[in-house]
């Protein structure tokens, strides 16, 4: 928000002090200074975004055949038109160690964890990642008004355990809610400001970005 004022031509009088312009001008840059400071991220081929940042000057692709570890390709791997069973595909781009979360950091029991969309995890761990990135001890913002924006989409886990038949229980439901994927952060870190999912399919992150910055800019969360 840009802060205007418009003052007569003619009547020197009326027109702001020094001090009155110094104040107007440091109003508006503590509404519009709003800096990133700090940075994480998982991508197929690259766990940070300084690997991701090599991994693009390199010219490099993470683009590989779908490992063993996922399921077997040459099962399913076939003409598609002729057996709509199967696909025409074996390429794909994979997180490395998604079965990977320690639990008892973020105070999670190991059946609770079993239940975690894989997205709720990432996320817990990349906001500590996030913290450490920006030299932020997590412990200095507990109590904070700090607001946790996240764009997420899709119930795939969710989905994965229904067609296979997985026996629900009370964790099901805070495992494969996206409602609850900025809530667990705001839990864990104890944060006292707005704790939002975006859901708006391909642009989610976008508008989760926009929103978080118009919350700092009205005073919604630190």
């Amino acid at each position: 928000m840009k802060l205007q004022r418009n003052y007569p031509m003619d009547t020197r009088a009326t027109q702001p002090s020094a001090t009155a312009t110094q104040a107007i001008a440091a109003q508006e840059t503590a509404i519009h200074d709003i800096a990133i400071i700090g940075l994480a991220c998982r991508f197929p081929g690259a766990e940070t975004q300084r690997a991701f940042w090599q991994l693009l000057r390199n010219q490099a692709t993470a683009i590989q055949e779908i490992p063993a570890n996922r399921w077997d390709w040459r099962a399913t791997y076939s003409d598609a038109k002729a057996d709509k069973r199967k696909s025409n595909s074996k390429w794909g781009g994979f997180l490395d160690r998604i079965d990977r979360f320690d639990a008892a950091f973020f105070a999670i029991s190991a059946p609770e964890a079993t239940l975690m969309d894989p997205q709720q995890r990432l996320m817990l761990e990349l906001a500590h990642n996030c913290l450490e990135d920006a030299a932020y001890d997590p412990d200095t913002l507990r109590g904070s008004n700090t607001g946790v924006y996240i764009g997420v989409c899709n119930y795939d886990y969710k989905e994965l355990q229904e067609a296979h038949g997985a026996r629900r229980n009370g964790h099901s439901a805070t495992g494969t809610f996206n409602t609850l994927l900025p809530n667990r952060i705001s839990y864990f870190f104890d944060f006292h400001g707005p704790s939002v999912p975006v859901d708006t399919a391909c642009s989610s992150s976008l508008v989760a970005l926009h929103q978080a910055v118009m919350a700092l800019r009205q005073g919604e969360c630190t």
